[in-house]
């Protein structure tokens, strides 16, 4: 190795020496007490599909995480614009389905809006179509995590489609 060589890594090493002796600069291994320090997930939640069109046959797909483990959750299905009106018994249904969260805090069900078609053609003016949000709550129904939805009436001709659907539904 040159000389020259020997001049230019001389002071880069030299730096990169006294980097790691200044407190802060160098990184070590966490301590016991910043490992416990972990920081606690927000629940969240989504459902698949989030635009569908309305049929007996679908099939939802609801996930979630974050949550705490074995915590007793119930969801429950609100249009949108009358999310808070559940708690006081007004729109809206719990579903029949109750996943626990597993020893993470996550979990997923499936369900089928075969049993509550009549309830959401009964909450709207168009058949159940419009704007919905699930709404997961804990057993004295805090909401903890909540997902929009939406279900279109693709029966009609898609001219009478509201606006969303014709952007979203293909």
């Amino acid at each position: 190795m040159s000389r020259r060589a020997y001049l230019i890594l001389l002071p880069a090493l030299l730096l990169s020496l006294m980097l790691s002796l200044v407190p802060g600069c160098a990184k070590t291994p966490p301590s016991a007490e910043e490992e416990a320090a972990v920081v606690k997930a927000v629940p969240c939640v989504t459902i698949t599909p989030n635009v569908a069109k309305i049929d007996s046959k679908l099939q939802m797909v609801i996930m979630g995480s974050g949550f705490e483990p074995g915590q007793e959750i119930r969801l429950i299905v609100c249009v949108q614009g009358l999310e808070d009106s559940i708690l006081q018994g007004g729109e809206g249904e719990v579903l029949n389905v109750k996943p626990v969260p597993d020893e993470i805090g996550d979990w997923i069900t499936v369900w089928s809006l075969k049993s509550h078609i009549k309830m959401l053609a009964a909450t709207t003016t168009n058949k159940g179509e419009g704007l919905y949000t699930i709404q997961v709550t804990d057993a004295d129904f805090n909401v903890l995590a909540s997902a929009p939805f939406a279900l279109a009436d693709t029966t009609k001709p898609k001219e009478q489609w509201p606006g969303w659907a014709q952007v979203l539904m293909k």
